[in-house]
């Protein structure tokens, strides 16, 4: 009868401080993705880590596509013509902001994409490089963005924490 009452006590006690300790384990975990996603945020801003290639605003396509390395037809062909159609529907303190806020430049630049479509075929076309277009697509719309990449970057994350945590 005693050794029953010492094992229910036992229990017990166990039992409280497994609690305890899945809600730190729990609230460490929270934590420690909470940190991750604001680190992620702020290297996203500040085009830093698996975001340094991040091309989004106007500046950032012409400094890509607009040199000596780069086609001339991507650049005269698209991203001249993306750069036209933005400022002709942004005021310049519009673009400014757009370009602080990069989600929002990368809508732009796709709506503006979309909007000068017919040109930038027309354009290529009479230079017979059509397939730049594509191209150009792969590189700037393709690369899945903010999103996919904290995904992404968050995926392997969680994968290297299980793998941590099957260790304890």
């Amino acid at each position: 009868m005693e050794n029953t009452w010492l094992f229910i006590i036992a229990f017990g006690v166990l039992g409280i401080i497994a609690i305890k300790w899945a809600s730190r384990i729990m609230a460490f975990i929270m934590g420690i993705l909470f940190i991750a996603l604001a680190v992620l945020g702020v290297m996203y801003m500040m085009n830093a880590g698996p975001f340094k290639n991040e091309i989004a605003g106007i500046q950032n396509l012409k400094e890509k596509f607009c040199n000596e390395k780069a086609s001339a037809n991507k650049c005269d062909c698209i991203v001249k013509k993306l750069e036209i159609d933005i400022r002709e529907r942004f005021s310049s303190d519009e673009i400014k902001e757009l370009e602080d806020n990069k989600l929002l430049m990368l809508g732009a630049a796709i709506k503006s994409f979309k909007a000068q479509e017919e040109a930038i075929d027309a354009c290529l076309e009479v230079r017979n490089a059509s397939h730049e277009k594509e191209e150009f697509i792969k590189q700037v719309f393709d690369q899945k963005g903010f999103i996919g990449k904290a995904k992404g970057v968050m995926n392997d994350f969680v994968e290297d924490y299980k793998l941590i945590e099957d260790k304890y």
